[in-house]
């Protein structure tokens, strides 16, 4: 009877002590993009499209909706402040993520190249019922946490975009057809004396 009894209570304590935790959602994430004009004659078009890539560390992270396989696409069309999320964490841990912008197709265009890494600490609070996240966005390269992930495009007109300097390939095309035609010759004459 007491080792029942005694059963009894520490199932009744155990029930007792379980906390129940609730999910937290992370849903400011700041993604900032500037777009800068170097030129009043920028050949910056209103069709440009920015896309960025958020990758998870692990392929078991948790993603914003719309991501396929640890990996979440974002594409604007013009500068402001975009939110990477929401992201639904329901399990503490720590979350890694790197953050970069594709390179896009408009040559007068300098992407930045910037790469970050995206940390969310998921920690339970301190009485256990909910939890609580903390961020850390470090860009590649520097030592110092960042309060944002910031991109900054600079754009240059047409004319301070360069071409390459066709007379150097004219150039070569010339020698490669000159000497293509002496060996042509060449090879014709000493057929000719062998007969």
């Amino acid at each position: 009877m007491k080792v029942k009894y005694f059963m009894v209570m520490i199932i009744l304590m155990l029930f007792l002590s379980i906390q129940n935790v609730n999910a937290v959602e992370l849903s400011n994430i700041p993604l900032q993009l500037e777009i800068t004009n170097l030129s009043e004659n920028s050949s910056r078009v209103e069709t440009d499209r920015f896309v960025f890539k958020m990758i998870a560390k692990d392929k078991d992270n948790p993603m914003p909706k719309n991501s396929e396989n640890g990996e979440y696409t974002l594409v604007v069309t013009e500068a402001g402040t975009f939110n990477l999320g929401p992201i639904d964490f329901d399990v503490p841990g720590v979350y890694e993520y790197d953050v970069y912008q594709v390179k896009g197709e408009n040559v007068t265009c300098e992407y930045d190249d910037s790469k970050y890494t995206l940390i969310v600490s998921v920690e339970n609070s301190t009485d256990y019922s909910t939890l609580e996240t903390y961020t850390t966005i470090i860009k590649d390269g520097d030592e110092e946490k960042h309060d944002s992930i910031y991109f900054k495009n600079n754009f240059r007109s047409n004319s301070d975009f360069e071409l390459p300097n066709t007379s150097d390939i004219n150039l070569y095309l010339y020698i490669t057809i000159f000497l293509t035609l002496s060996l042509i010759i060449y090879i014709n004459l000493k057929r000719k004396v062998r007969n």
